[in-house]
């Protein structure tokens, strides 16, 4: 047998000289009738991450390894959980075999020879450690130069920024003078349009009252004329008056004229119709 990662694990063989009460119990199964579907192997873990408890087993598809691995030979038991989303079978160990109780991260072998391998390993673990912690400080060495050279070249933007944006406060104030003289023209330009159109408006004011006192002159003088025109309508009604006063005591004075004439002519027909009787 090889080495193996306290991940994934080998039966042992219950007549190899086991001498744990466990591994006996487990050896006295060997009329249990349930057999594990083909390719199935033991896993020591429930899905979610709980034990299995000892006198069951817990079955399922092995895992997925790397290409580069070999595949599991059957008997193996993987410490661990199942592959997610596998189809699992519960049932009791085999009869042959015991699960060794080995902790997490501990190596296990079975044949003496290895045993110095352990400590090989070990060596080696330390000289990978001490590697990588050399390289990570070789990193970090590159990293602290990368970033002192980024960081001069932020200084670097930052004092173009800074010159930029002295550069662009210089611009803003011309253009707050350059608005503040075009408001100033602008105002003084509204001032020259108010006062022009005041003058307007005061000139068509004139015009309007010269036009008003045209037409109020033109008024009097008509005014003017119709009096003198009632004064002759009133001196000529006068003369009328008067003249018809003058022919009214005329014609009096002639209707009694021709009464007394008309009585006078009465009177001598009278007295010459008498005369004629006698």
């Amino acid at each position: 047998m090889g080495i193996k990662r306290s991940s994934v694990f080998l039966f042992q063989d219950a007549d190899s000289g086991g001498d744990s009460q466990e591994e006996s119990a487990l050896g006295d199964q060997e009329d249990c009738p349930f057999v594990p579907p083909p390719g199935y192997m033991m896993y020591t873990v429930f899905p979610d991450g709980s034990p299995v408890p000892q006198g069951m087993a817990l079955y399922a598809p092995p895992p997925p390894l790397p290409n580069d691995s070999r595949p599991l030979t059957p008997g193996t038991v993987v410490y661990g959980p199942p592959p997610t989303g596998a189809p699992i079978v519960y049932g009791p160990p085999p009869p042959n075999f015991s699960i060794p109780l080995i902790p997490v991260g501990v190596l296990h072998c079975n044949v003496p020879e290895h045993h110095n391998l352990e400590n090989e390993v070990s060596r080696l673990e330390d000289i990978i450690q001490h590697l990588k912690s050399k390289k990570q400080e070789q990193w970090m060495r590159v990293s602290k130069q990368q970033c002192e050279k980024e960081i001069e070249e932020l200084h670097h933007n930052i004092d173009d920024l800074l010159q930029e944006k002295r550069d662009l406060e210089h611009e803003v104030e011309e253009l707050h003078r350059t608005i503040q003289k075009h408001q100033q023209r602008k105002d003084f330009i509204d001032g020259n349009v108010e006062s022009l159109m005041n003058e307007l408006e005061i000139e068509k004011s004139l015009r309007h009252h010269e036009d008003i006192v045209d037409e109020i002159e033109c008024i009097e003088k008509t005014l003017l004329k119709r009096r003198a025109e009632l004064r002759e309508a009133d001196r000529l009604l006068a003369e009328a008056e008067s003249e018809l006063s003058h022919t009214t005591e005329k014609v009096c004075a002639a209707v009694l004229g021709v009464r007394r004439l008309a009585g006078l002519l009465s009177s001598s027909a009278a007295a010459g119709r008498v005369r004629k009787k006698t």
